[in-house]
């Protein structure tokens, strides 16, 4: 299961999410070594500067509170939403 999620990080911290959103959460089944590509379109009503675009994953059923404390992996991106954006 892959949970897509749009952070806002506390003031000066870079562990403590003040906010945050979840963008989208599917599943997939892949053999060892396969690879899959897809295109996904998210939409926020968050805006601001330096936002943290996480991507979580975990084997199986995720967590009641997802992070990445508890994720099998995750990656992340520091994004820029404005209006209309």
């Amino acid at each position: 299961t892959v949970i897509i999620r749009l952070e806002r990080l506390a003031r000066g911290q870079t562990t403590i999410v003040a906010e945050y959103s979840e963008l989208d959460r599917f599943s997939l089944r892949l053999s060892d070594r396969e690879t899959i590509q897809q295109t996904r379109s998210l939409e926020t009503s968050m805006r601001g500067e330096d936002l943290r675009l996480m991507f979580l994953l975990y084997k199986g059923t995720p967590p009641a509170n997802p992070s990445p404390d508890n994720a099998y992996r995750e990656v992340h991106f520091w994004v820029d939403v404005q209006s209309g954006a």
